[in-house]
């Protein structure tokens, strides 16, 4: 109420990447390499401290980048959801 939303973001619980990824069409990956976030990604997906594995960037096509910098998990989530809110205001 006090942000004025029209919908809450949703947290979703952990989950293993493979089946996460299979549940979720159009899922993105915050990557240092991806492309930048637009009103098109619908749900983007943080990964561990160590970095995504292999196998993991490999499961899906969609990377975002959240900015030229390495972030914490927790600001990294905190980060995407201001940059969707922000690209979803001006699209």
């Amino acid at each position: 109420m006090q942000s004025h939303r029209v919908r809450l973001p949703e947290i979703g619980g952990v989950a293993e990447t493979h089946s996460f990824f299979a549940s979720e069409p159009g899922v993105s990956l915050a990557h240092f390499d991806g492309d930048p976030v637009s009103a098109a990604h619908g749900c983007i997906a943080i990964g561990p401290e160590g970095g995504w594995s292999d196998r993991e960037l490999d499961s899906t096509a969609g990377r975002v980048s959240l900015g030229e910098t390495v972030l914490r998990a927790e600001t990294a989530a905190i980060a995407a959801g201001t940059l969707l809110t922000a690209a979803r205001r001006y699209a």
